[in-house]
């Protein structure tokens, strides 16, 4: 399965001390927040941000935005999890940060849905947290603003962010908000697979992946965007991938044929092949990346089920607009 930096962050969650306590903290957050807010694009969370936290990071299931270098937050959001599970985990005083002052929490709700809201230490004895879990059974976000211990003013406007949080589970969620090129993604009819603070969007044919099984096994799609200013340079994108199919041998790529080609009027590079393995299915690739300007497109398409969907592949890349 795919992992990324978001574990490191969960871990640092789960292995910090809390208890109940005291905390101005209200115990509800407005459902009128979604009116009053502004929703992230590929999220179903509204907040109201100040104009001086910046984007620093975004991918798909997670947000990062820096005021100062002491002064942020991050946003997690799974639409596939459970918050009731999290919030035991949470909750079990797994051990942690080995400092006096433990933190407190108490039980909130964001409109409808059951959260928790902690505030205390964070990693060091100079750093402070709060957080903001909530959901239900079927999805579960977190926002954590770090901030100085004695920085009070940064404090007051984290929590006043929290404050801001309103949800709207009935949207149907937008990934493709957030790509800075256009292509249409019902060709396939693949459905989208979330996987949190990965830099690609995945698509497969039932929009599951849960196993390295469902991944050696199943018919999917990446889309993902690089920076490189030539079409030559951006090659390198797919010779990487390439060779980490192979890095384990559990597979033997044959018939490579690669060209150079155009998606409209855009340099691009296009590659097929076959793959065969001990613990794969007889797999064929279609692989294009295009280039304009300093952005370049990868498209990942891997078929296992006997060439069923190339055609489709090639309709689908050939949607794409930069």
């Amino acid at each position: 399965m795919k992992h990324s930096f978001i574990l490191i962050f969960f871990v640092s969650f789960l292995n910090v001390r809390n208890c109940p306590g005291q905390t101005n903290f209200p115990d509800t957050i407005s459902i009128n927040n979604i009116e009053t807010s502004v929703r992230l694009k590929g999220t179903r969370l509204f907040l109201t941000i100040p104009a001086d936290y910046k984007v620093r990071h975004r991918a798909t299931g997670y947000e990062e935005f820096q005021k100062d270098s002491t002064t942020g937050f991050q946003i997690v959001e799974n639409i596939n999890d459970n918050f009731y599970r999290l919030k035991n985990e949470f909750l079990k005083n797994p051990g942690g940060l080995k400092n006096e002052d433990t933190g407190t929490s108490k039980a909130v709700k964001v409109g409808s849905f059951d959260g928790v809201y902690y505030t205390g230490p964070f990693k060091t004895a100079e750093q402070k947290s709060v957080f903001l879990v909530f959901g239900d059974s079927s999805f579960e976000v977190t926002i954590v603003g770090v901030f100085q211990r004695t920085d009070k003013v940064a404090e007051t406007e984290l929590n006043d962010i929290l404050k801001t949080t309103g949800y709207d589970k009935s949207m149907i969620l937008n990934p493709l908000e957030l790509l800075n090129f256009k292509i249409d993604i019902t060709i396939t009819g693949f459905k989208y697979v979330p996987l949190i603070g990965m830099k690609s969007l995945t698509y497969s044919t039932d929009g599951v992946l849960n196993s390295i099984v469902d991944e050696r096994h199943k018919s999917t799609f990446e889309l993902e965007t690089f920076s490189y200013t030539d079409i030559e340079s951006a090659k390198k994108i797919i010779k990487f991938k390439m060779e980490e199919l192979t890095e384990f041998m559990l597979s033997k790529l044959s018939n490579v044929h690669h060209r150079n080609i155009k998606i409209n009027d855009n340099a691009a590079y296009e590659v097929t092949m076959d793959e065969q393995g001990s613990y794969i299915a007889n797999t064929k690739f279609y692989i294009v990346v295009i280039q304009k300007g300093n952005i370049a497109v990868l498209f990942w398409g891997v078929d296992r089920d006997n060439g069923k969907w190339l055609e489709k592949f090639k309709s689908t890349v050939q949607s794409i607009k930069l």
